[in-house]
């Protein structure tokens, strides 16, 4: 264990210092040199995840590698013309909520990655806080349940982040929302093709595929979602 926790460290330090592409043309997110960038970008990715997780084994995973175009108007006017991220998604069985979410934390922790701090309320929203600031005041509510929980979000070595959605049989689709929906490699509009955003993988799980999650959530009190997301071209 503690050998691949020090090659897991290795791994994502090399990805935050050479991973970024700034020097490429922003013209073309589909270059070979950018689609490269991808591929390296994978590998550290899914070491995170796979430390993250544990020995639980994977109830449904799914990818995403996506670019979106930077806009350049009166309005706004961004510091990059492509923007483009890899996104690995697992979901695992969390057993019950506040040993479940205990363990996410220490896991996260050994793998490198620290909680998020709400500089509005002062604290850091790590497991400690999530089950005292609300599963312990309304989880004994019949309508309050494990997803109706705010997420774990994490800082990782070499600029990856790493959030923990809470779920259970109540969530419809437990993958993130953004990413629910299947998406067409390039969107349309009444206008013609929409090129702000590029799609080079979407392997999102089928909708038998998340049928089958949902069965395997019943009886759960805790499924937990884990993304890793990590930039590698931004030019």
């Amino acid at each position: 264990m503690r050998r691949r926790l020090l090659l897991l460290l290795v791994a994502l330090t090399t990805l935050g210092g050479c991973l970024l592409t700034d020097e490429i043309d922003p013209e073309d997110p589909g270059e070979p040199e950018v689609r490269e960038a991808a591929a390296r970008a994978e590998p550290p990715l899914r070491a995170l995840l796979d430390a993250v997780r544990g020995e639980r084994p994977p109830l449904a995973t799914a990818a995403f590698d996506v670019c979106d175009a930077g806009q350049h108007n009166w309005k706004i006017d961004t510091e990059w013309d492509w923007h483009c991220s890899l996104e690995l998604v697992v979901v695992v069985d969390g057993g019950d909520v506040e040993t479940g979410l205990r363990e996410q934390q220490r896991l996260a922790e050994a793998a490198g990655c620290t909680s998020t701090y709400n500089s509005a309320q002062h604290h850091v929203e790590d497991a400690e806080w999530l089950i005292t600031r609300y599963w312990r005041q309304f989880g004994s509510r019949p309508d309050y349940t494990a997803s109706d929980l705010p997420g774990l979000r994490y800082e990782c070595l070499g600029g990856v982040q790493l959030e923990a959605h809470p779920s259970d049989d109540q969530d419809d689709d437990p993958l993130p929302a953004h990413r629910q929906n299947p998406a067409p490699p390039l969107a349309t509009t009444p206008e013609g093709v929409d090129a702000s955003r590029q799609y080079f993988r979407y392997d999102r799980p089928t909708d038998a595929d998340i049928d089958q999650l949902w069965t395997l959530q019943q009886g759960r009190e805790l499924t937990l979602v884990l993304t890793a997301v990590a930039t590698y071209h931004r030019d």
